[in-house]
C-alpha cells in the first residue's frame, strides 16, 4: 500500500517534473518525445489502480501539516477523471510546438506544468490544494494564450480571475463552516444539512466562469482563437470535474438549484449553438462547439437520477475525447491552410483520408449519432431529464443536438467536398495523426462496446445515488 500512495503522488509531481527536465533538452523533437513521456507516464500507475479502486478501496496521501493530514486521495470518480485526462494529455503533446506560431519555446514546458496542475486538482481531498492547483492552471492557460496586452487575452483573465477569486472566498465560507479543509470530512458534516446560498453561490461563480457558462462564456472562444494550445479545453472538463465533486459528491445544493443550473447551461448551450452556424474562425468554432455540448453533462448530473447521472459520466466520456479530437483537427487546418477562415479550407480534407475519417467519427460522437458512444450518453441524460419531470430542458437540448448536427454535418461536407483553392498545403506534423488515430478509435469502441466503459460507470453512479443499475 505504501508503494500505492507514491505512485499516487507521482501522477501529480511526474508532469511538474518538466519544469527541470524539458529545458535541458537540446532540440525542439526531443522536448517533444520527453512531453509525451512526461504526460503519458501517469496513465501506468492510473490503469494499476483501476482493480484496486473498482474493487472498493481507497488511496489517500497523507502528510501533516496545520491544515490537515489528508492531502491526496483517489476514489472511483478522481480515477475516471484521471484515466482521461491523461488520455487527452498525451494527445495534446503528441502536436509539435515547431507548427505553432507563438510561445514554441515554452509550449511543452507549459503543457507539462498544466496536465500536473489538472493531476493534481483531481487527486486534491485538501480544499486549499484544490484551489492552489486550480488557480495555477488558470494562470498557465492566460498565459499560454497568446500576444501580450490583447483585449481578448486580458479578458480572459478578467473572467478566469474573478471566477477563481469568488470560488475563493465560497471554498474559504465552505471550510470556516466546516471548521475544515478536508473534502471527506466536509461531506460527511454536511449529510442532511444544507449550505449557505452565499456559499453556493460564490462557489458556482467560479464553476461557470471556468466551464465558459453563459454570460461568461467568451474567454474559450478568445483563448482559444488567440493560440494554438488546446489547454483551454481541458480547463472546461477540469470545470466540469469540479462541479461534479463539490455539487455531487460533497454537497447537495438546495430545492431549486440544481434545475436552476440545469437551465443556466441549456440557455448557453442555445446561445453557442446559434453561434457554430454564423462562426467563421475554424478555432472559434470548436469553442462554441465544446460550450454548446458541456450542457449535457450538466442536465445529466442536475436530473438527480440514476439515469441522467449515468448519461452525464457517458457524454464526459466521450464528449472528452471527441472534442478533443476535433480542437487537434482544428490545429491541423489552421497549420495546412495558414489560415483560421473555414472560407479558406474548401477540399483540404480531400487529400487527408485519416484526418477527414477522424473528423468525421468525432463529429457525430460529439452530437450524438448512432451507434457511437455519444448517443448512449445523451440518450441516458435525455432519459434522465424526462424522468426529473424537466419536459422542457428535454426539448431546448434535443434542439441544440440538431443545430449541432446541422452545423457539423455542414462544416465536414465543405472540408471534404469544397472546391480547393489552388494552393500548395503545408504538411501535417509527424506524431500527430497517430493520436488522431488513437482518440478515434476510443470514441468508436466506446460505442461499438458501450456495455464496458458503463461498467465503470455504473459502479461509480452506484456510489452517488445507491440505486442498483439495471
Amino acid at each position: 500500500m505504501d508503494i500505492d500512495r507514491f505512485l499516487l503522488l507521482l501522477v501529480m509531481l511526474i508532469p511538474l517534473s518538466g519544469t527541470f527536465f524539458i529545458p535541458l533538452a537540446k532540440t525542439a523533437r526531443l522536448r517533444n518525445i520527453l512531453t509525451v513521456f512526461l504526460t503519458g507516464i501517469p496513465l501506468l500507475p492510473v490503469l494499476k489502480f483501476i482493480p484496486l479502486i473498482f474493487g472498493g478501496e481507497t488511496l489517500t496521501f497523507q502528510l501533516n501539516s496545520p491544515l490537515g493530514d489528508d492531502w491526496l486521495y483517489l476514489d472511483k470518480f478522481s480515477l475516471f477523471s484521471l484515466f482521461v485526462f491523461t488520455l487527452i494529455q498525451i494527445a495534446f503533446s503528441a502536436y509539435p510546438a515547431e507548427s505553432l506560431k507563438e510561445k514554441r519555446h515554452e509550449y511543452y514546458l507549459l503543457l507539462t506544468l498544466f496536465a500536473g496542475c489538472v493531476n493534481g486538482m483531481v487527486l486534491a481531498r485538501n480544499l486549499l490544494l484544490f484551489y492552489i492547483l486550480w488557480e495555477a492552471a488558470s494562470l498557465i492557460l492566460w498565459y499560454w494564450s497568446g500576444e501580450k496586452n490583447t483585449p481578448h487575452r486580458n479578458r480572459s483573465l478578467l473572467i478566469l480571475v474573478s471566477g477563481s477569486l469568488f470560488m475563493l472566498l465560497g471554498l474559504i465560507s465552505l471550510a470556516v463552516e466546516c471548521n475544515s479543509f478536508d473534502l471527506i470530512s466536509i461531506k460527511e458534516q454536511l449529510e442532511g444539512t444544507g449550505v449557505k446560498d452565499i456559499t453556493l453561490v460564490l462557489i458556482l461563480a467560479g464553476i461557470i466562469s471556468r466551464c465558459a457558462i453563459f454570460p461568461l462564456h467568451g474567454w474559450l472562444a478568445d483563448s482559444t482563437a488567440t493560440s494554438a494550445n488546446t489547454a483551454g479545453f481541458i480547463m472546461v472538463n477540469s470545470g466540469i470535474y469540479g462541479f461534479i465533486r463539490l455539487f455531487v459528491f460533497t454537497f447537495s445544493p438546495g430545492e431549486g438549484w440544481l434545475e436552476g443550473i440545469a437551465l443556466l447551461a441549456g440557455i448557453t448551450g442555445i446561445i453557442a449553438a446559434l453561434l457554430c452556424m454564423i462562426e467563421t474562425d475554424i478555432k472559434r468554432f470548436m469553442a462554441y462547439a465544446t460550450i454548446s455540448q458541456t450542457g449535457f453533462i450538466f442536465l445529466g448530473f442536475c436530473s438527480g437520477n440514476y439515469r441522467g447521472i449515468t448519461g452525464g459520466f457517458l457524454y464526459l466520456l466521450i464528449h472528452s475525447l471527441a472534442m478533443g479530437g476535433l480542437f487537434i483537427c482544428g490545429n491541423i487546418l489552421e497549420n495546412r491552410t495558414g489560415s483560421r477562415n473555414i472560407r479558406l479550407m474548401a477540399g483540404v480534407l480531400k487529400n487527408m483520408p485519416v484526418v477527414a475519417v477522424s473528423f468525421l467519427v468525432f463529429s457525430l460522437s460529439v452530437v450524438g449519432f448512432p451507434p457511437l458512444g455519444g448517443f448512449f450518453g445523451k440518450y441516458m441524460v435525455m432519459m434522465g431529464s424526462v424522468s426529473g419531470g424537466n419536459g422542457l430542458l428535454t426539448g431546448i437540448f434535443l434542439l441544440i443536438s440538431l443545430i449541432s448536427l446541422f452545423c457539423f454535418i455542414n462544416l465536414f461536407k465543405y472540408l471534404l467536398l469544397g472546391t480547393a483553392a489552388d494552393k500548395n498545403f503545408a504538411p501535417i506534423p509527424p506524431g500527430v495523426v497517430p493520436a488522431l488515430v488513437l482518440l478515434a478509435f476510443l470514441c468508436l469502441i466506446s460505442g461499438l462496446f458501450i456495455q464496458y466503459p458503463s461498467l465503470w460507470i455504473f459502479s461509480i453512479v452506484k456510489d452517488i445515488t445507491g440505486a442498483v443499475m439495471p
